[in-house]
């Protein structure tokens, strides 16, 4: 019989959370896969409850004395259900115990990958891609830096890197023009790795912790000592989570990493950003997951955006109805885009949908795959809304 090992990679805590669920139904209730399937057997609670019961099957007590009893069948299913997850841990903002999901998902997934179960093609695919152009798009190197607009002076070596990413790089170009132009203005000294990788967020997400993540984070982590780097800011908000999450488990990280918009936030505080062009317009702020919620407790990273929307003069901030630690998912994450498109294109509806109650002319988000996934909602005709959707570093660039 094939060996199963479900428990290898779990931390104490995770290990803990396996049997903390009081089934109470919060998660259920709040998570946006369940909203958008009305599939109440695959929910979070639900995953917990099979898990266990396989642990047990495998790890228990009666597999001790007995010998494991391994249903292969459920356990490819439970791995397929998995990646119906965009990991945005909303279920964990509102479980009365703690249990990050979030969290425990993705280390499950490194389980299941390890075993052969879940995806595998997919991941495959996704894994091998990167190896060969170093970003998830399979598009070539030498078009990562085409954003980098004439004329702009990169430092060689600054305390301050700001780590681009691959899908402001290559998708939402808007975002790295903007940031570079809000860096400058407030006199910040920055520099940008030239041969930057990807992150290593979409093979971690995904289950893949090998040799082609190491690599990824290896490249990227001497590049930026050669630099003497002390803080690095990237915006995207998965490069910052797997950076703070993934980066220490393979590598020693020796500098502080940060969001973009700490940074740009307190400039704004401190009198050195300052917006001259009004604005006449309500706007609204969609809360990225990562950004809202972190991984594990997160760090509630909402005031900063909003610090810097209201300094723009006659801007209105309006909320939508679900922000910050509550915002809803977009469907945008934790590889749905790649492993269930269909079902991440019919998470982004309700949020544009509730952009649009608040009545706001311009809908700003801080995520680029959210922007993205928002941008794909509109020109695949899937649900056209009635205002414009908008990065805030673009948004805020255009009224320096």
């Amino acid at each position: 019989m094939k060996k199963i090992d479900l428990l290898s990679g779990l931390s104490k805590r995770e290990l803990v959370e396996l049997d903390a669920c009081t089934r109470c139904g919060n998660c259920v209730q709040w998570c946006p896969v369940v909203t958008a399937r009305e599939d109440q057997g695959n929910t979070p609670m639900e995953k917990l409850r099979k898990y266990r019961e396989m642990v047990q099957d495998a790890h228990g007590l009666r597999a001790r004395l007995f010998g494991p009893r391994v249903d292969e069948e459920k356990l490819e299913k439970f791995a397929q259900e998995l990646y119906e997850c965009t990991t945005c841990g909303r279920c964990g903002a509102v479980c009365p115990v703690g249990i990050h999901c979030q969290e425990l998902w993705v280390d499950v997934r490194a389980i299941m990958r390890r075993q052969g179960y879940g995806p595998q093609e997919k991941i495959d695919a996704a894994r091998d891609i990167l190896e060969e152009v170093h970003n998830p798009f399979d598009l070539p190197m030498e078009e990562r830096n085409r954003w980098i607009p004439e004329g702009l002076e990169i430092a060689e070596e600054a305390e301050l890197a700001f780590f681009v990413g691959c899908e402001l790089a290559y998708k939402a170009k808007e975002m790295p023009l903007g940031a570079v132009r809000l860096l400058e203005a407030s006199g910040i000294p920055y520099t940008l790795l030239e041969e930057e990788w990807c992150c290593g967020f979409p093979p971690y997400v995904l289950g893949e912790r090998g040799r082609v993540f190491r690599g990824e984070v290896e490249k990227n982590v001497e590049g930026l000592k050669a630099k003497g780097v002390k803080k690095v800011a990237p915006y995207c908000p998965c490069c910052l989570a797997v950076m703070r999450r993934g980066w220490p488990e393979v590598v020693d990280v020796p500098f502080q990493v940060v969001h973009l918009l700490e940074v740009l936030s307190d400039a704004v505080r401190e009198g050195r950003l300052a917006f001259t062009k009004p604005f006449e317009a309500r706007v609204t702020y969609h809360d990225p997951c990562y950004l809202s919620r972190g991984w594990g407790d997160g760090e509630e990273l909402t005031r900063e955006p909003r610090e810097i929307i209201r300094s723009i003069p006659g801007v209105e901030l309006v909320e939508m109805e679900h922000n910050r630690k509550l915002s809803l998912c977009p469907g945008a994450g934790g590889g749905l885009r790649r492993t269930n498109l269909e079902l991440s294109h019919d998470m982004s509806v309700p949020v544009l949908k509730e952009a649009e109650e608040t009545g706001a002319e311009v809908l700003l988000t801080a995520c680029p795959a959210v922007y993205e996934r928002f941008k794909m909602t509109v020109s695949e005709g899937i649900y056209r809304p009635k205002l414009k959707v908008m990065d805030i570093l673009e948004f805020a660039a255009a009224q320096l």
